[in-house]
């Protein structure tokens, strides 16, 4: 069980790996989806492929959306998931 913020700090390295590779995956699968759709569908797999205990269920989901966030901006920001020609942004 994760008890400290050194813990919950140490977990949300060794997940951003994790996170980029499902962001990615959701943008090639669900690209014509709204943001809302993708971020719902990222949080979904998320939390099943990454298991933390249930007393820590609101900390993990906070954790994850944060870094699901933080992922698409940077992938939004090195163009990543900018339509290439029209500029439209397919971010989440």
């Amino acid at each position: 069980m994760m008890a400290n913020l050194g813990d919950w700090a140490n977990f949300l390295l060794a997940i951003v790996p994790v996170i980029k590779l499902i962001v990615e995956f959701i943008e090639s699968l669900f690209s014509s989806s709204t943001g809302a759709e993708k971020k719902a569908q990222a949080m979904s797999i998320a939390k099943k492929v990454l298991s933390v205990p249930s007393a820590n269920v609101g900390l993990r989901d906070q954790l994850l959306s944060t870094a699901i966030d933080d992922q698409v901006s940077a992938l939004n920001a090195s163009g990543v998931f900018t339509h290439k020609g029209s500029g439209v942004d397919l971010s989440f």
